[in-house]
């Protein structure tokens, strides 16, 4: 337990590190990534503890995810790897943690809606202030390459500037 608790330290502070989700470090739970099964809980706790996931091939089912702050999440590609939301109530299947937040990456998925979740949307990006001085939020410095967002009733992509048009989403690079 002890040498465990070391390495997912360890781990945890260096995001050179990639993490298998259907393979992951010792007391965590695995990924299915079978295309039934509900992975929220399993991959949000992945998302909440490391900085970097490297998605195998297969799709990836969920309600809600919400990223925070150095996360890298990166596919096989946008034909390999999938994430498709379950049935939710969630207005949005991706959204950000409170902001600001920096460095997001997400490459090579595609993110797949579905008719169940009427005017749900792909990804959500709210700037969301801080809850500290200084009050500022938004997305920063990140980079998003080789997405597909698809066949949400809502709208596939949201930069939102939250209750306060004041806090901005800067540096931010879209491509493919």
């Amino acid at each position: 337990t002890t040498i465990n608790t070391v390495l997912d330290s360890i781990i945890q502070k260096d995001n050179s590190i990639v993490i298998n989700p259907k393979f992951p470090p010792l007391g965590y739970v695995q990924c299915k990534m079978d295309g039934v099964t509900d992975d929220t809980e399993a991959f949000q706790s992945l998302i909440n503890n490391f900085s970097n996931i490297a998605l195998p091939e297969g799709t990836l089912r969920f309600t809600h995810l919400v990223l925070k702050s150095n996360t890298k999440i990166t596919g096989l590609g946008t034909g390999k790897t999938f994430l498709k939301p379950l049935v939710s109530e969630n207005p949005n299947a991706i959204t950000l943690s409170i902001g600001p937040n920096v460095d997001i990456y997400l490459e090579n998925f595609s993110l797949i809606g579905n008719d169940e979740n009427i005017n749900q949307n792909g990804l959500y990006f709210n700037a969301t202030a801080s809850t500290q001085s200084p009050y500022h939020g938004g997305l920063w410095l990140s980079r998003f390459n080789n997405l597909v967002i698809k066949y949400f009733k809502g709208t596939q992509l949201v930069l939102s500037a939250g209750s306060n048009g004041l806090l901005p989403h800067q540096g931010l690079v879209f491509e493919r």
